[in-house]
């Protein structure tokens, strides 16, 4: 009975050491480590643009998309918590020269990776998953913010997943989700989601503070296509000029996807 005891004992303390540990993951330490190799050159707008050669951009881009694709939270937790080291130093008046926002660390780093990559990468990188669903069923509810303690219109999408090309960590093939999209992120005047019907989505995590409790919104890269890619019974799929610079409208899904994932997944 005691050696149950202890197992169980033992067990515990490992599940709370495990919940301690796993809040950040490592994709995420490793990403901030790198502020460490440029902490001088943060002050300055563009230093690090001259000074990080293509090969070192290309290292940090890769860092940036495996914290952003395998741990949005933790990387959003760990930008908090730094950004309140920072905040605690500012009011004791102990900032140094080299203490920039961790925000905007971030946020130049970002602008290296877009230097040599594009504004566009950088952007479709920075969403963490990336769907090929077929719409189930589309409810109308209503989302209340607590922060203004008002009401607003929201759409669900009940979802089967398809196709992941980004975020096999979260998603599996054939499994259904809900995705939130609030009816004033849309623009009325565009094409709209319909049952039965195949689209590729970029989507975040949204509204949640674990991965336990984890519910999904509608990402945005353009808002003027408001970010849906229908796929139609051809198989193509439309409105991708989000993605590629040569403005291209319609594309083959199978030929879009292996584009999609040689440019922003295995770069």
């Amino acid at each position: 009975m005691k050696k149950f005891i202890l197992i169980i004992i033992m067990f515990l303390s490992f599940s709370i050491r495990a919940q301690d540990t796993n809040k950040v993951s490592q994709d995420v330490i490793e990403f901030w480590k790198i502020m460490k190799k440029y902490q001088n050159m943060f002050e300055m707008n563009n230093l690090l643009i001259k000074k990080i050669n293509r090969k070192e951009a290309n290292k940090i881009a890769r860092l940036y998309y495996n914290a952003i694709a395998n741990d949005p939270l933790g990387f959003n937790r760990f930008t908090l918590m730094k950004f309140k080291e920072w905040e605690k130093r500012r009011k004791a008046g102990s900032l140094t020269l080299h203490d920039i926002k961790p925000g905007i660390k971030v946020r130049r780093l970002k602008e290296v990776i877009s230097s040599y990559y594009g504004e566009t990468f950088t952007k479709v990188i920075s969403i963490p998953y990336y769907l090929r669903i077929k719409i189930i069923d589309i409810k109308h509810e209503f989302y209340k913010s607590k922060k203004l303690n008002m009401n607003f219109p929201k759409i669900v999408l009940s979802v089967e997943v398809q196709e992941v090309i980004k975020g096999s960590k979260m998603f599996k093939k054939g499994e259904k989700i809900n995705i939130n999209i609030l009816s004033n992120w849309i623009n009325s005047k565009h094409e709209f989601f319909k049952i039965e019907s195949n689209y590729f989505v970029p989507i975040k995590l949204w509204n949640c503070s674990n991965y336990i409790k984890k519910k999904f919104s509608l990402d945005f890269l353009n808002l003027n296509s408001d970010s849906i890619y229908p796929i139609d019974k051809k198989n193509v799929i439309k409105n991708i000029s989000d993605f590629f610079l040569d403005k291209t409208k319609y594309m083959n899904w199978d030929e879009f996807k292996e584009k999609f994932v040689k440019r922003f997944v295995s770069f």
